[in-house]
């Protein structure tokens, strides 16, 4: 019997269809209470011999393979049960794997960071009787990681991550977070915040984010100058190329000089801590 407040009782349907229990109810009953606005549905269920109920010995044990998963073997095969049909203490069940007599249980969101412990209580499904034996209680260790990265930029909007860590995930100025690519190169980057984290495959790693800051570097219109051929007001930090030219090339002094007539584009270039410039347009005749 359930008091709820509001009569809706699909969450409680939902619930017994996913532990097969909903061709057991026979019929329901809705009572509205004396006091207040409280309405009360009873479930009926049918009765069944126990001679009808199998009976299954269930041996559980720590999956060695994956460092956050409890491995349940029967004593012979019991096909599609779901998460719903195991229930467990501490921790939540993110997937179940089967094979022949084994299920997996692949665990997420545990209770606690530091040592937690994870404990079988039980699994229901109708016309079954599972029997746990041994041992159902076991011990996970959950932690709080930062990524460890730094990044190199490339050039032309694209930089590269430096890390030995594993499974990393990003997204840059608060976007969609993505798989961290292969080849550690991300492209199509503008200046903002790119945030680093552990992917949660392993459940076990509560990820602190890490936060990189990449900058763009300036240049202003009213520094450069051109006198004939040659183009002042610029440095070591900058480069320059033809407009329809993809070839951009280092400039080593602090004026320009060119031979040939035509619109270029000077800017300053990419550093490790900061993507390129804007570029700035210079005619020379």
């Amino acid at each position: 019997k359930r008091d709820i407040s509001s009569p809706n009782y699909s969450h409680i349907h939902d619930a017994l269809k996913e532990r097969n229990l909903d061709n057991f109810v026979s019929r329901t009953n809705y009572i509205r209470q004396s006091k207040g606005y409280n309405i009360g549905v009873e479930y009926f269920f049918n009765n069944y011999k126990s001679s009808s109920v199998k009976q299954i010995q269930v041996t559980t044990t720590k999956d060695n393979e994956a460092s956050n998963a409890i491995k349940i073997e029967f004593n012979e095969e019991v096909k599609d049960l779901k998460p719903g049909n195991f229930n467990i203490t501490n921790a939540l069940i993110r997937e179940v794997k089967h094979d022949d007599k084994t299920y997996t249980l692949y665990l997420d969101h545990f209770k606690s960071i530091g040592d937690v412990e994870v404990k079988l209580e039980s699994i229901k499904r109708k016309d079954y009787k599972f029997i746990l034996s041994g041992n159902n209680t076991f011990k996970f260790k959950t932690e709080i990681k930062e990524p460890k990265a730094e990044v190199k930029v490339l050039g032309d909007g694209k930089i590269e991550v430096k890390t030995d860590d594993k499974d990393l995930e990003y997204n840059f100025n608060n976007n969609d977070w993505q798989d961290l690519p292969k080849n550690k190169i991300i492209d199509k980057i503008t200046a903002g915040n790119l945030y680093i984290r552990f992917k949660n495959n392993s459940g076990l790693i509560t990820s602190e984010i890490k936060t990189i800051n990449i900058k763009k570097h300036n240049i202003y219109a009213n520094q450069l100058k051109v006198i004939g051929r040659t183009i002042i007001g610029v440095d070591q930090t900058m480069e320059y190329k033809l407009k329809d030219s993809n070839n951009w090339i280092s400039i080593d002094k602090n004026k320009l000089t060119v031979s040939t007539p035509g619109t270029y584009e000077i800017r300053v270039k990419s550093t490790n801590d900061g993507i390129s410039s804007d570029s700035e347009i210079v005619v020379i005749h």
